[in-house]
């Protein structure tokens, strides 16, 4: 047995130039996927980054479509993205396939919508002509016989995301006082929790001029060994604001800055 987790130190620090927007952790290969959007420019474009080695597999990826793209899915090499064909319709879908290691397009699907994946396979709805559940060979996107459901879906125990308490609740007034008593602030709204390892780790939002939102770390003597303002002059709450990931905190900072921080 190893002794419990105690602290953290600082690990990396990566600014984008548009808005971090969406990120998708892969526990297969290790990897966070990045989605950025600079919505002066009309652009989006997308990045892979390995915490562990502090090293990117790709950066500022993009597509011949700037905007009406996002992050959707990845498993066993294979990047999905949604993308979005008509502009009127945001229920109008294609998915696009990328080989996480070249970023070359393995496949492309018109009229589709995923529901859920499978092991080597796409399940989704073909929305060509009305709606038909089909399946699809993630490697290939050819159509391919439907795969029996599984009744759970396997859960990713490498990716710990918080609880989330809403004002109000019984939970969220305990974590609350612990709050006002430990940082002279008073939490409004939603406060996010997690425990990992002997720490503790909570994102709160205090209502200043509008919304501020902090994440503190605490060691288990209830000392503070990390407290950072994640963005001021919010005009509401967000949720997921951290994930735990191999070992690492991981938060966006002010939209555009994701930051590590390692347990040790």
């Amino acid at each position: 047995m190893h002794a419990p987790l105690n602290t953290i130190h600082s690990h990396s620090s990566l600014v984008f130039s548009g808005t971090v927007w969406k990120t998708l952790a892969d526990e297969e290969s290790g990897t966070i996927f990045i989605e950025s959007r600079d919505s002066q420019k009309k652009n989006v474009s997308f990045s892979a980054w390995r915490p562990q080695s502090n090293e990117w597999l790709w950066k500022d990826l993009q597509f011949e479509e700037e905007w009406w793209i996002s992050l959707g899915y990845v498993k066993e090499g294979v990047v999905l993205f949604t993308l979005y064909s008509d502009t009127d319709n945001p229920d109008k879908k294609s998915l696009v396939a990328v080989d996480v290691l070249t970023q070359k397009i393995k496949w492309w699907k018109n009229n589709f919508v995923v529901a859920y994946l499978a092991q080597g396979t796409v399940v989704g709805q073909d929305t060509k002509f009305g709606s038909r559940e089909i399946a699809l060979d993630l490697f290939a996107g050819n159509e391919i016989v439907m795969p029996a459901k599984e009744n759970d879906e396997p859960q990713n125990f490498a990716i710990v995301r918080p609880l989330q308490y809403i004002q109000g609740t019984e939970h969220f007034e305990t974590v609350k006082r612990f709050i006002e008593r430990k940082c002279q602030f008073t939490p409004v709204d939603a406060i996010e929790y997690r425990e990992y390892e002997s720490l503790i780790v909570i994102s709160a939002f205090e209502r200043q001029t509008d919304l501020a939102n902090y994440l503190i770390v605490f060691n288990s003597e209830g000392d503070i060994v990390l407290k950072e303002q994640l963005g001021e002059n919010l005009k509401g709450i967000a949720y997921d604001t951290f994930f735990i990931f191999r070992g690492f905190l991981i938060f966006v900072k002010n939209k555009r800055e994701l930051i590590s921080y390692r347990f040790v």
